[in-house]
C-alpha cells in the first residue's frame, strides 16, 4: 500500500481481499494491546515507520475476527506497480457470519470428519455454489496474517494520467490489481463466493448458465450477475441470447462500467458505431466513464483503453489509438488488450482487414465476467 493512505483505506483493503461485507463495526489495535484503538484516519507512514512494525485489526462484534498485520518492506514506489498490490496469497477469507474463529475451526474439524454429528452441515458450509469444497486453510489458526509486502510511498499524482477521446488528464485514480470487488455490485450474501462465481463461467459453462439464471430470480436486474450470464452465453454459443442480455444489462444499469464497455465492445462488433459515440459523448472523460469512482480495476481501465483506441481508429484518430496503446502496455505490457491494439494499428490502412478489425473490436479481447 501507499505511504499517504490511512487506516480506513487499510480497512476497505482488507474488507475486498476477503470478500467482508464492511457491515460489522471494525478498529485498528496496537499489536501489544497499548493505547486502545488507533483512529482510522491515521496515516499508514505513521503506524508503519520501520520494518516488522506490527498491527491488528479487529473486524466483527461478539465474536471478532483479528488480522495480524506486518509491514515486511519499507521503500519507494517502482514505476508500472499500482497500488493496493497483493505479492501472495494462501487459504481462503473466511466467512464473516461463520461465527468466529473457534466455531470456523470447528467446522472444518467436523468437515474433515465424515463421523462428526456436524459433517453434513460443515459440507453444505463449506460448499461453494459451483459445488466445490473451498479452501479452508487460514493462515496461523486463530490469528489470520495477513502480510503487506511492500508498503511504499504514494506519488502525488497517477503514474498513468487515463484519457478518453477529446480530453487528456483528467485525474488521478487509484488502481486496484486483481479482483476488488469494493465498486462492483456483488449481492452481499455472494461476496465470499465472489471469485468462485465468476471463474465458474470458464470451468463449465453450460452449468454456469443454471447458478446464473438461478441466482437472478433471487436477485433479479442485478448488474454484476447479468454481465456473468451474459459471458456464459457467449463461451457456449449462444451469441444472441448474449448480446440481447449486455443490452438489457446496459439499459438497466448504466452505471456498471464493465457492463457498460462490455456493450460498447458488442457494439463495435456489430459495427453500431454512432450508438458507441452517443456513449461517447454522454461520457466523454475517463472521469466521466468512472463517476464516483476513486478506485479501478486494472481490467476495467484496460478494456477502457481497447474500447477506446478502435472507436479511435473508425473516427480516423490514429493519434488516440496509440495513446491507448502505450497507456494499456504500461498497465500490462503482456495483455492480450495490448495485443489486440497492435494488430488492429498495423492493419488500419489495409482495407482488406475491414473484417477482422470489426470482429477485433470485441471478440479477441472481450471483457470476463469477473467484474
Amino acid at each position: 500500500m501507499l505511504a499517504e493512505d490511512t487506516l480506513a483505506d487499510l480497512h476497505d483493503v482488507l474488507q475486498g481481499l476477503f470478500s467482508w461485507s464492511g457491515k460489522e463495526p471494525y478498529k485498528f489495535l496496537a499489536a501489544d494491546g497499548a493505547g486502545g484503538d488507533i483512529s482510522s484516519a491515521a496515516p499508514l507512514k505513521t503506524i508503519f515507520n520501520k520494518r516488522e512494525q506490527k498491527l491488528v485489526y479487529q473486524y466483527g462484534g461478539e465474536s471478532p475476527w483479528r488480522v495480524s498485520l506486518v509491514a515486511e518492506r519499507l521503500g519507494q514506489t517502482k514505476t508500472g506497480v499500482y497500488y493496493p498490490w497483493m505479492s501472495a496469497a494462501s487459504g481462503m477469507g473466511p466467512m464473516e457470519d461463520i461465527g468466529g474463529v473457534e466455531e470456523y475451526n470447528a467446522l472444518v474439524a467436523a468437515l474433515k470428519n465424515p463421523e462428526d454429528a456436524r459433517h453434513g452441515a460443515a459440507r453444505r458450509v463449506f460448499t461453494s455454489m459451483t459445488g466445490k469444497i473451498k479452501d479452508t486453510r487460514l493462515c496461523d489458526g486463530d490469528l489470520v496474517a495477513l502480510r503487506l509486502c511492500r508498503l511504499k510511498v504514494w506519488p502525488e499524482s497517477a503514474p498513468i494520467t487515463p484519457v478518453a477521446p477529446g480530453v487528456v488528464n483528467d485525474a488521478p485514480f487509484k488502481f486496484y490489481a486483481g479482483r476488488f470487488y469494493k465498486d462492483i455490485p456483488i449481492p452481499a450474501p455472494l461476496l465470499t463466493e465472489a471469485a468462485d462465481i465468476s471463474d465458474f463461467a470458464e470451468e463449465d459453462p453450460e452449468a454456469a448458465r443454471a447458478l446464473y439464471g438461478r441466482l437472478l430470480q433471487e436477485y433479479p436486474g442485478n448488474a454484476w450477475l447479468m454481465n456473468n450470464l451474459a459471458m456464459a452465453h457467449r463461451l457456449t454459443g449462444n451469441e444472441a441470447a448474449a448480446t440481447a442480455l449486455i443490452g438489457e444489462n446496459h439499459r438497466l444499469n448504466p452505471q456498471y462500467i464493465m457492463g457498460t464497455i462490455t456493450y460498447i465492445q458488442t457494439l463495435m462488433e456489430d459495427g453500431k458505431w454512432s450508438e458507441v459515440e452517443e456513449i461517447f459523448k454522454a461520457r466523454p472523460t475517463f472521469a466521466h466513464m468512472f463517476q464516483g469512482r476513486t478506485g479501478v480495476g486494472i481490467s476495467e481501465v484496460l478494456f477502457y483503453y481497447h474500447s477506446v483506441a478502435h472507436y479511435s481508429l473508425h473516427d480516423g484518430d490514429v493519434n488516440k489509438a496509440q495513446e491507448m496503446l502505450a497507456a494499456a502496455r504500461q498497465l500490462a505490457p503482456d495483455s492480450e488488450v495490448v495485443r489486440n491494439i497492435q494488430a488492429a494499428l498495423m492493419f488500419h490502412n489495409l482495407p482488406e482487414c475491414a473484417e477482422f478489425l470489426r470482429r477485433a473490436a470485441g471478440k479477441s479481447a472481450r471483457p470476463t465476467s469477473q467484474q
